[in-house]
């Protein structure tokens, strides 16, 4: 079951990883290139993924997130991009939290920063 979840999990975030690349351009990036995003975007993705669930966390809900507007979109990627340390562990830091965290109980949590 955890290798479909896995599955689940890489595959959503690939969603996401379209929606930066498609949008890039709309938003005044033309310069992120197909590499970038896919490699260093989905791997900020993952590791703040893992950070929560280490703090005991539910973690980010990707499918969610996929489908989420623009401005809690943008600023769950950008801000998990930025906070995640680039240093293992690989924590977020200087208090940063996605807004959009799995459900817990059949609500979904949502986080301002």
């Amino acid at each position: 079951m955890k290798d479909i979840d896995y599955i689940n999990r890489v595959k959503a975030i690939t969603k996401c990883c379209d929606r930066v690349y498609k949008n890039s351009p709309k938003f005044g990036l033309p310069w992120l290139t197909k590499k970038y995003i896919y490699q260093t975007i989905s791997m900020s993705l993952e590791l703040a993924h893992n950070s929560l669930v280490r703090e005991g966390e539910e973690g980010i809900d990707f499918a969610e997130l996929a489908k989420a507007d623009d401005a809690t979109f943008y600023h769950d990627v950008w801000g998990c991009n930025r906070h995640v340390s680039r240093e293992y562990p690989n924590d977020l830091e200087g208090g940063f939290l996605p807004r959009i965290c799995s459900r817990v109980n059949g609500t979904r949590r949502k986080y301002n920063s």
